[in-house]
């Protein structure tokens, strides 16, 4: 006779604390933690060696949180189905628990696959929510409210696991293990532990928050004063909630002490929030229309930007544009796997919009690069910055421009293209303007004409008055519901509404 097991699926929330799972579980039955490095989904364009490495850092840290409630890890990379019906040759699986993901196509077609098998097998599948997204989600009118009520939750915190395991088949995961650690010991990303999380949170918070609007938009500075947590959250090494909680504990004990400073502090505190709320703002976005992984929001920008210059495009990669800022940004990107919000929107404006570039041929390679890749947040922010959403503003870029405001004092420039170290800094933002040749420098990019050729076409597009009924479509699908004060625009006002924004 099989023993009965109960399985937790762990796709990505890799934790304990605050998972709501483990309130689910039946002590009495023996419990498997699961998870697959499935090769339908790491050969996907948009999977690199940084989520791999990313994830088996997760993995070796949960596996031993896991040992303390006597609940083994199985890794294997296999395709569900496979690995599922292994498991079902030794086991009699009385129930999968897991959690709603909001990843990509491919992860959804997946799942819909594995309901009809395990409806087919009679194994019940048990998903609990994730964050603020919701399933099924009709409009927006509602939404905020149900983010802030999950959010007011009490955390979870999970009990001692005491069941015992009869069958003797082996759990081993270690040569795949070592597999993956030979692929990836070369490279310098964060470290992917739970309890790292929870220590970068409390220095952020008792720390580095207080220049968090200061430098959130200076790349070296960022570094150090952004929370850092955007990789933790992707993972889910740490939820959105627990984050929430322990910023409101942080708050009441400021509060205490009514000091200047720390009415600065909590201030740092509370944008910090709002972008927690924003974060999951945008992925409800892609779980309400998974199509804008590959489609344009706004289907009018469908008539623009249909050819791709394969040489714009992998020298970008490369960072070889001939203009040193964003060079620096992909240099950095490309070594660490990070760089702050706003060189982010810079680089997908200078390539999408001042370059022209469809931005389906770019998503799928930056999403490699990105240590916190988060498909809902990469897609709907890769198409603002691109400009074709319709609901949001065009911002496009001038890379010179933010060159000498974010690095002022070019320790960003200096330190990812050390050829330029040695100019004056009059000439290191444009060396092409020093006497000196400097390979891949030695040229200037018509930055301004571009970018004005570029927000010609794309706010023509944006004020054309036909496609009212897409246009509300956007709005009722995906606009925020913030309360907003309504009053009437002047001429005045409406002709700087509608101006092109460079920055």
């Amino acid at each position: 006779m099989k023993q009965k097991i109960q399985i937790i699926w762990f796709k990505k929330n890799l934790r304990i604390s605050d998972n709501e799972i483990f309130h689910l579980l039946n002590p009495n039955i023996p419990t498997l933690g699961w998870f697959l490095f499935e090769p339908s989904i790491i050969w996907l364009p948009d999977y690199s060696l940084f989520h791999k490495k990313f994830t088996l850092d997760s993995l070796k840290d949960l596996g031993k949180n896991l040992s303390f409630y006597n609940i083994p890890l199985l890794i294997e990379e296999k395709e569900w189905i496979e690995s599922l019906e292994n498991l079902e040759k030794h086991y009699e699986i009385v129930h999968i628990f897991s959690h709603e993901e909001t990843w990509n196509l491919a992860t959804f077609q997946r799942d819909i696959a594995l309901e009809k098998y395990l409806k087919s097998q009679k194994i019940p599948f048990i998903q609990v929510t994730t964050n603020g997204i919701v399933r099924r989600l009709k409009q927006r009118n509602n939404w905020s409210k149900i983010w802030n009520e999950r959010m007011k939750q009490d955390l979870f915190h999970p009990q001692k696991i005491c069941s015992f395991w009869e069958n003797n088949f082996a759990f081993s995961s270690q040569e795949l293990i070592q597999k993956i650690t030979q692929e990836t010991q070369h490279l310098s990303i964060q470290i992917g532990w739970e309890i790292q999380a929870h220590k970068i949170l409390k220095d952020f918070l008792d720390k580095r928050v207080k220049n968090y609007s200061y430098h959130i938009g200076i790349p070296h500075l960022s570094q150090n004063s952004c929370s850092r947590l955007s990789p933790y959250i992707t993972y889910w090494n740490i939820s959105i909630k627990y984050i929430v909680h322990k910023c409101a504990e942080k708050i009441e004990i400021l509060k205490e002490n009514p000091t200047q400073e720390n009415k600065n502090h909590i201030k740092q505190i509370s944008f910090f929030l709002s972008r927690l709320h924003w974060q999951s703002h945008f992925i409800q976005k892609l779980e309400s229309q998974y199509d804008i992984e590959f489609k344009n929001l706004f289907s009018a920008y469908d008539t623009i930007r249909n050819e791709q210059n394969d040489e714009i495009i992998e020298n970008f990669f490369q960072g070889k544009t001939w203009i040193p800022f964003i060079d620096a940004c992909m240099k950095c990107l490309k070594n660490t796997g990070w760089i702050n919000f706003r060189s982010r929107a810079m680089i997908v404006s200078y390539i999408c919009n001042t370059m022209m570039q469809p931005w389906q041929a770019i998503a799928p390679k930056l999403a490699q690069l990105f240590v916190d890749y988060e498909p809902g947040i990469h897609y709907s922010q890769i198409q603002m910055q691109a400009g074709t959403t319709w609901i949001n503003t065009i911002r496009i870029y001038n890379p010179i421009k933010q060159s000498k405001e974010k690095d002022e004092m070019w320790v960003f420039i200096k330190k990812w293209i050390p050829e330029l170290r040695h100019l004056s800094p009059e000439h290191i933002h444009t060396p092409w303007t020093s006497c000196e040749k400097i390979a891949w420098y030695d040229r200037e990019i018509p930055i301004d004409t571009l970018n004005k050729a570029a927000g010609k076409i794309l706010w023509w597009i944006k004020n054309n008055r036909d496609y009212s009924q897409e246009k509300s479509w956007i709005i009722e699908k995906h606009a925020s519901r913030k309360t907003r004060v309504k009053k009437e625009k002047t001429k005045k006002e409406e002709k700087v509404s509608n101006q092109m924004e460079l920055f």
